[in-house]
Parts: structure tokens; sequence; C-alpha cells
């Protein structure tokens, strides 16, 4: 069982509103996001697109409800922006997460990043990741579409334009890295590292993420093995990996010693196979319903929680699945996910 005074439950906000999507959850409010999550039962939150600027705004609000923010996504651009200009923007997001309180810092290398482009598959020709191969820890069903016996698809936009032109037709792909953009990016992050854990007593941490750089769990072994556990560790996100054709459980075993956050997000096995077979993108697959709460899709948490709780796992175990709010209720989805995690860790 977890230590229940070292391991806390959050959910983040955008299974309400979506920072990349923002006409997913475009009506739902700030107030109706962070009182939902403390009505679900979590403690915690990331940052969303809709939360206050102002950090002593946001705290109260939090405050109000039992509330905190844990981390917030940072896109970092070392491989294509000078070090400096990254820097300023670090550590204006360090100082804002240090005035809420927020430990950890979630960097995703967004040089070349195709996790938002609408008109590009993310499995493209040349993409080694397969997200259709099985692993162990994800089970063969398939959970079926969001919104199957709701009148099918997501909300009938988006999605379809999305794979349009795609499908076969070797549409330019996932950047893979040169030994030079390793190094970069590796120093990149050592300096980052330093300085939030220095100057800001911030945590950086690494989120793995499909269609960008680091993505698939030899690359996220390369930066891992490329930087210092000192000052640099690990975002570890069941769904990205299962997504990539990796099996969540093995790399929880693998890099259970550098993993300071967690992200907990199921996958559908059959819009994931669509997303391949019809060419479409990321963004496009999300609207589909590619990602779900864990216990709703198909991978099995238990043996993770328990390679987490063995290995003495201390922080947030954060629900963070986006899905479209029209058609997975948020709130419903947060009460779902949190009565799973308890039956699962006892928590």
């Amino acid at each position: 069982m977890f230590d229940k005074t070292k391991v806390k439950l959050g959910i983040a906000p955008i299974g309400w509103t979506n920072d990349d999507m923002p006409d997913l959850g475009g009506g739902n409010t700030f107030e109706q996001c962070v009182s939902e999550m403390a009505l679900a039962g979590f403690g915690g939150s990331e940052v969303g697109n809709k939360y206050p600027k102002d950090p002593a705004v946001l705290k109260k609000a939090l405050d109000l409800r039992g509330m905190e923010i844990c981390n917030q996504w940072f896109s970092s651009f070392l491989l294509t922006k000078p070090f400096g200009e990254v820097e300023r923007e670090f550590r204006a997001q360090c100082a804002f997460l240090k005035a809420v309180g927020a430990k950890i810092i979630g960097a995703s290398e967004q040089s070349y990043s195709i996790q938002g482009k609408q008109d590009v598959p993310i499995f493209s020709e040349g993409d080694a990741s397969d997200g259709a191969k099985p692993n162990p820890s994800v089970s063969g069903g398939d959970a079926g579409a969001l919104g199957a016996g709701r009148g099918g698809g997501a909300d009938g936009s988006g999605a379809g334009d999305a794979g349009t032109g795609n499908a076969g037709t070797g549409a330019p792909g996932r950047h893979i890295m040169d030994d030079g953009e390793w190094e970069t990016l590796c120093n990149g992050f050592n300096a980052l590292g330093k300085i939030a854990k220095e100057d800001y007593g911030i945590t950086l941490t690494y989120h793995h993420h499909m269609g960008t750089v680091v993505q698939s769990g030899e690359e996220t072994r390369r930066l891992l093995d490329g930087t210092d556990p000192g000052v640099f560790s690990l975002l570890y996100d069941t769904g990205h990996f299962a997504y990539c054709g990796e099996d969540p459980l093995a790399m929880a075993k693998a890099f259970v010693g550098r993993i300071r956050h967690v992200h907990l997000k199921d996958i559908r096995p059959g819009v994931v196979q669509r997303v391949k077979d019809e060419g479409l993108s990321f963004l496009a697959g999300v609207r589909l319903g590619t990602f779900t709460v864990p216990g709703d899709g198909s991978i099995d948490f238990a043996p993770v929680f328990d390679v987490l709780e063995k290995n003495g796992y201390e922080g947030y175990l954060l629900v963070e699945a986006e899905q479209d709010p029209a058609l997975a209720n948020p709130l419903e989805y947060a009460i779902k996910a949190r009565k799973y995690i308890a039956r699962t860790t006892g928590l």
C-alpha cells in the first residue's frame, strides 16, 4: 500500500478544457473545473489555460477547495531557440509555480513536434513506433470509441479534416534527433534542472509525449542516461507509452528510480488502431477518444502501482486523460477514476 502521507492524488484540467483545442470544453469555467475536481475527491491539479495568471488569485481559489497546484507543462525549444530565450521563459514559469507552492515542472521538447499539427498523421511512414503492437500491460480487448452508441464519432468536426489526404501519402513524420541534437538537448535540460532546483526549489521532470523527439522507451532511456539524476527526472505517463507501443509496466520497472511525477492515462486500442489505419493526427485521435481515465480502457494499472509502491515512490499520481467533455462528462469520469484508484491502491 502507498504511504498516504507521501503519495497524493491529482487530476488535470484537460478533461474539462483542452489547451490545444480550445473548442473542447470552451464553455467550462475555471471555477467549475476546480470545484468538480474537489468534489470528485482530488487534492491536486495541474495548470490549465483558463486558470488565473495571478498566483495569489489562483492560490486563494484552490485553498477554498482544499486543493493545490502540483505541476505545469513547459514547452521547451532547446533545439531550435537560443538557450537564453528558453531560460527566460523557464524562469518565469518556475517563479509562478514557486509562488503557488508547486514542487514540479514538467517539460516537453517541442522543437519539430507534430503533436499539435492537425494535418500530420501521428503514425507516419518511417516512424518505427507501432501503437497497435500488443504488450503485456495492455489487454487485447477493444474498449470502443468514445461516443459509440451515442451517434458515433466525436463532435462531428475536426477529425475528418485532420485525416484527409494523409493516409498512405508518406507525409513528413516525427523528427529523429542526431547525436549533436541529443547532446544539445541533454546539456540544456541539465542546465534548466540546476536552475529549477537551486533557484526555485522545484524539480524538473520530462514528459515523454507522442509526436515529439522523445516518445519511445529507447529515446526516454537515452535522455535519462544523458542527464544528471540530481537535477533531472521523469514524468512517467502510462498512456503515452502504451500509445506508441511500449509496455507501461516495463517502462515503470525500467525508469522507476527517476520517476518524480506520474500521469495516469488509459487508452482505447480500437481508436488507436483507427488513428493508424486512417492516417489521423494526434489531435484527431483525442477527439475520437484515444485516451480515457484509468480503469476505463485497456491498461492494467495494478502492477504499475505495485512497482511504484515497492520502490518507495513519493509524489503525485495524477489523472490526465484528454477527451471531449461534451461526450465524456468531466465530473462523471473524474469520479470513475477516483473510485478505480481507491479500489486498486487503497488511496
